[in-house]
């Protein structure tokens, strides 16, 4: 699993407007290895940001869709970057979605400079067929990932809006304060995991190297793990406000765009930015 470069849209070659901001759009992709089924979560700025808990609704969300059925350890690779999976926020998701479906799940975290992954390789395919073309509306990037692919089947894309979110950094629901695989000063840090492994019982095991075995994390769960008393909110009650410069700038790019998707841009919140 991995995040794409930032996206732009509109993307549009007209010289007068080259030189304007745009809206963000960012595409979170989960490659599954034993199935080549591919997912890619899709949205933009006025729907969500890049915080913790936007990535960790993506990988919950996945789990439960396309993990499930045959109840089999899972494992995830990922690289190590910390406010996408290697964080608090989505140790304590994963050990919370281990109890509940009776499923353990296993973390691990590529070396820097070979984090190569599937993934990657989609992103490529995507790449490629973005390469030249305008983008008016986000529906289009959508379609571009459907069309990346044809063999062994399409791949498939999600577009999400803020309601799609939840709020996994909730103090209420973190049970383990810290992933850190130690205490003292001299002790091993976040960074230095490789692997954690959650275990239906609400345990979670670490390894700061991948030939080690497995010890458990020395932090104390807060409070037992109480799966009915478990819920988690909206991340987000409302979208999210664009800069007034921005959304100034877009709708100047109407003057080159359709006039079927004028709308949307009208549509975007925005905020005074000079009143920060």
């Amino acid at each position: 699993m991995d995040v794409q470069l930032v996206k732009l849209c509109p993307v549009i070659q007209a010289s007068k407007v080259y030189y304007k901001t745009r809206l963000q759009v960012y595409i979170f992709t989960i490659y599954n290895l034993a199935t080549q089924q591919c997912t890619n979560y899709v949205w933009n700025e006025s729907e969500g940001d890049l915080q913790a808990s936007i990535f960790t609704s993506c990988i919950i969300h996945h789990l439960e869709k396309h993990c499930l059925s045959e109840k089999k350890h899972i494992i995830i690779f990922s690289d190590g970057c910390g406010y996408q999976t290697r964080n608090t926020i989505l140790s304590n998701a994963l050990s919370f979605f281990s109890t509940k479906h009776n499923i353990s799940v296993e973390q691990k975290y590529l070396e820097k400079r070979h984090t190569q992954m599937e993934s990657d390789s989609t992103h490529a395919l995507v790449e490629r067929k973005l390469k030249g073309r305008d983008i008016s509306l986000l529906s289009q990037y959508a379609q571009i990932i459907k069309e990346a692919r044809k063999n062994p089947f399409p791949l498939d894309e999600k577009y999400l809006s803020h309601e799609f979110f939840l709020k996994y950094d909730n103090k209420n629901t973190i049970r383990f304060e810290s992933i850190r695989p130690g205490k003292i000063k001299s002790d091993p840090v976040v960074s230095d995991l490789r692997c954690l492994k959650y275990l239906v019982d609400g345990t979670i095991y670490y390894k700061v190297n991948y030939e080690d075995n497995y010890k458990i994390l020395p932090q104390r769960a807060k409070f037992p793990l109480l799966l009915q008393d478990t819920t988690f909110e909206r991340l987000f009650l409302k979208r999210l406000p664009i800069k007034n410069t921005k959304w100034k700038h877009l709708q100047e790019f109407k003057t080159v765009l359709n006039l079927d998707v004028h709308s949307f841009y009208d549509n975007l919140p925005y905020f005074d930015n000079n009143k920060e």
